[in-house]
């Protein structure tokens, strides 16, 4: 229930079991059995294992309502730590911070030696906060700017979209006109409609051979024009 930073579950258990969690063998309140696995790797008491896992709210409980004791110290893969020095985040740490400045008279919190906590200076919680708050106001002001720029570029790629499309629009309605002016000696369909080679080139129908020799009529007009246009 520590690990996973269940307060008021903690809370109701303590009530309950409080008493027969006072450990004989140190003599202080919150620490865990030898056989405990957490115990093994090297967690002493219950802040322990709270700061370890970073919950916040569950520390801050144990300090200021348990008044667990935060200058003991246990052995692990990294020596002897309290349990400040098992905090994995600024905000877990800035608590025991915070109350270093709070409640001074409570523990050693800044001795680095036996009985001292190692906390290496108090923090006013009020001014932490306002300054947060000021941070956060930036970065929220810092991501309106990015939407913003966000929503620009998104509606200058929509109007190109649009403008390609139309030009493409144009582009196929000119090919189309081209290729109805194109004269043919095939027969053409009644009423005066486009020849059935024009059609099947508009729905990209035509065979090979059907393709070879509109290239060559359009190289036969293409000539024809140039020389016109000499003489």
């Amino acid at each position: 229930m520590v690990r996973k930073g269940k307060v008021e579950a903690v809370s109701n258990f303590l009530d309950k079991y409080g008493p027969e969690l006072e450990s004989v063998e140190e003599g202080v309140w919150g620490s865990l059995p030898s056989w405990m696995e957490e115990r093994k790797e090297g967690r002493l008491t219950l802040l322990h294992v709270a700061s370890s896992s970073d919950q916040v709210e569950m520390v801050r409980w144990l300090l200021e309502i348990k008044k667990a004791d935060p200058t003991l110290q246990e052995g692990g893969e990294e020596g002897q730590q309290t349990p400040y020095e098992m905090a994995r985040s600024k905000q877990t740490r800035n608590v025991f911070r915070f109350l270093t400045m709070q409640h001074p008279d409570w523990w050693d919190w800044m001795g680095s030696g036996v009985g001292g906590a190692r906390v290496p200076s108090g923090l006013d919680e009020t001014k932490e906060k306002e300054k947060e708050a000021k941070e956060e106001a930036k970065r929220e002001v810092l991501r309106t700017k990015q939407r913003e720029r966000e929503a620009v570029e998104a509606e200058e790629y929509r109007v190109k979209e649009e403008e390609r499309k139309v030009k493409e629009e144009e582009e196929r309605k000119r090919e189309e006109e081209r290729l109805m002016s194109i004269p043919t000696k095939g027969p053409k369909r009644l009423g005066g409609g486009p020849p059935m080679v024009i059609q099947q080139r508009q729905q990209g129908n035509l065979t090979e051979e059907q393709k070879m020799r509109i290239q060559r009529e359009e190289r036969a007009r293409a000539a024809e024009a140039r020389l016109k246009r000499l003489g």
